[in-house]
């Protein structure tokens, strides 16, 4: 069955434990691997870099912390060999998508370095940002007036990735860095898209049905996905915008707009638009609201023309409202 299929009728599909279920970030619990990996230890080489520690771990890939041949520190993210099969030309596409983000040189997206191979799995080396990320920073209860410009660098940095004509595809708090000079940076790129060329009709395979949700072949995350992403359609500048969207409704209430414990309960509340009431004590002025509102609607037409067009909304907020006491 391609793409999804939601009941004639309104009765939740019930949870079915044995699909996929998302943990309390959001990221996919992925089933574990028999296979075995190479793990590169400090001293070894990716390429160029040589490995210091490890930085984290996703579903993706895991990240480390590398050097160059000067010196310079670089993240290098590893991804997981089932990540990669050579026969679809997936490896190419990952240097020819990686070259392109190398021309792209934004204040609010990481820049990439290179692309490389280890132990037949490829690698993306980025800049190396010292701060954290978002995902970290918002465990602090921030106001809205702090909040509001990390977002809105967010939305910048993922207007230059549109203009260069890619998709990110798995925007979320994990995937934007806040550094220590208080400049965002959109990062993590390890699901963009061309939005031309062979692949741009690519499709995540996600099936929604009476039974639960049915895994494929995996892309994104969950609690950050548009309904066209869970019902099969390939992500757009506005997927990205949604998942912008319930980034700043969860950095701004403390709680991500849809409810749902599994993937199955999530993604029918997505698609049928199901959102939490708004919380009654919150000192998020009404003109924030609408714009997240307005962002995270079922239907693309019907969100912000473009991702610059929600940034600009949000910076004419902060000047239109900047000597208000809410």
């Amino acid at each position: 069955m391609a793409g999804a299929r939601l009941p004639d009728d309104h009765t939740r599909p019930p949870d079915e434990p044995s699909m996929l279920e998302t943990t309390a970030s959001g990221d996919p619990a992925v089933a574990p691997r028999a296979a075995v990996l190479a793990t590169p230890e400090p001293g070894d080489n990716l390429g160029p870099y040589v490995v210091e520690a490890t930085l984290g771990q996703g579903a993706m890939g895991v990240v480390y912390k590398a050097a160059d041949d000067r010196g310079q520190k670089v993240a290098v993210k590893l991804l997981h060999r089932w990540h990669t099969d050579p026969e679809t030309g997936e490896d190419d596409w990952l240097r020819h998508e990686a070259g392109t983000l190398a021309r792209l040189s934004h204040p609010n997206v990481v820049a990439v370095l290179g692309v490389g191979t280890f132990d037949d799995r490829p690698f993306l080396a980025m800049e190396l940002v010292d701060g954290e990320t978002l995902a970290t920073w918002m465990k602090q209860p921030r106001p809205w007036r702090d909040i509001v410009p990390i977002i809105r660098d967010a939305a910048r940095g993922l207007a230059a990735v549109h203009t260069a004509g890619m998709i990110h595809g798995d925007f979320k708090p994990d995937n934007l860095m806040v550094g220590r000079d208080g400049r965002a940076r959109v990062m993590d790129f390890g699901l963009a898209r061309s939005t031309f060329g062979a692949d741009a009709t690519a499709a995540p395979t996600v099936e929604v049905e009476r039974g639960g949700v049915s895994r494929h072949r995996f892309v994104g995350t969950p609690a950050y996905m548009a309904p066209e992403q869970l019902a099969g359609r390939r992500a757009e500048a506005r997927s990205d915008q949604f998942a912008c969207s319930v980034t700043l409704y969860e950095a701004l209430y403390g709680e991500r707009p849809f409810p749902g414990q599994t993937a199955t309960e999530l993604a029918y509340n997505v698609m049928r638009g199901f959102r939490r009431p708004r919380p009654r004590t919150t000192d998020v002025p009404a003109w924030l609201h609408q714009i997240v509102h307005r962002g995270l609607a079922l239907v693309g037409a019907a969100r912000w023309p473009s991702m610059a067009a929600y940034a600009d909304a949000l910076e004419r907020g902060m000047q239109e409202h900047a000597d208000d006491d809410a």
